[in-house]
This record gives structure tokens, C-alpha cells and sequence, in this order.
């Protein structure tokens, strides 16, 4: 295990574990079911837009969200805003209520497929999100040690 690995590891909060396990879980079912439905109904190649398209949808998700790094308790938290909750609260009607018969006025024929492709890019973008969102609160904690090294130490 990698140095950074094993300093993340530790220092993560239960909810950011839980979302990292529960978002590749549902990425790894989602695109299990894709590709069988790929190999046995021949779908068609373009549908990899939904997924592109649900990547950028995603992109709202990263402005909403945020971890940070407590020095007390030295881990990581994540937090969300309340308009990452109503985000997540409309993708779920959108997903159940209205996506199957928006797609179908579309002429989209596999629109499970469809939505799981659109699907699976938000939850690449929340998973790469949070990420890249750890990676800069380390880069930040790093640059800090570093300043406060360099004013206590002794200039020659």
C-alpha cells in the first residue's frame, strides 16, 4: 500500500468511506448491466453521451460539496450543502418519475441503459470529486508545514 493510501486511510471519516464504497458499488453494478445488456442487445456505441452528460451534470455536485481536513481530530470530513441534498433529492425523481418517459419521447429504446450510463458519470464525478478534493487539502496541509518550517528555521 502507498504511502498516500495509507495516510488517507486513516485519517477519513465513517461517511467518506461509506460514500466511497457505496459509489463503486453502484458503478461497478450499473456498468455490469450495461455491458451484458452491450453484448446480448448489441447497444448501440453513441450511448456513452448519457455517461458523458451525467459527468457533467456531476460537475454541479463538486461546487456543493466539501471535505475538509480537522486538525483536532486530524481526518477528513465530508460535508454537503443543502443544495447538494435538493440536487440529489431531483435526480431521484428525474430517475423514477420522469426518465424512462422523457427518454422514450426521445426514441431512446434502452433507456435503462440510458439512465444507468447517466448514472454512472454523476457518480464518476462525486467519486473523482472527492478525490481530488482530498488531494488538495493534503497539498494545502503540506504547503502550510512547509511555511511554518521555513519561518522557524534559522536563515544562514
Amino acid at each position: 500500500m502507498g504511502v498516500r493510501k495509507k495516510y488517507i486511510k486513516h485519517r477519513v471519516d465513517r461517511r467518506l468511506r461509506r460514500l466511497n464504497r457505496i459509489l463503486l458499488v453502484l458503478i461497478t453494478a450499473m456498468l455490469a448491466h450495461v455491458v451484458y445488456d452491450a453484448f446480448v442487445f448489441k447497444t448501440p456505441l453513441y450511448y456513452i453521451g448519457f455517461a458523458l452528460g451525467g459527468y457533467l451534470v456531476g460537475g454541479i455536485f463538486r461546487r456543493t460539496a466539501l471535505v475538509q481536513f480537522k486538525m483536532e481530530t486530524e481526518s477528513f470530513e465530508f460535508t454537503t450543502s443543502a443544495v447538494y441534498v435538493l440536487l440529489t433529492f431531483l435526480l431521484l425523481v428525474f430517475r423514477y418519475a420522469f426518465g424512462k418517459s422523457l427518454l422514450e419521447n426521445f426514441h431512446v429504446v434502452y433507456t435503462s441503459d440510458a439512465l444507468y450510463l447517466f448514472f454512472i458519470g454523476i457518480y464518476y464525478s462525486k467519486w473523482r470529486m472527492v478525490l481530488k478534493k482530498i488531494d488538495e487539502v493534503i497539498y494545502q496541509y503540506a504547503d502550510q508545514k512547509l511555511e511554518e518550517n521555513k519561518e522557524d528555521s534559522p536563515i544562514s
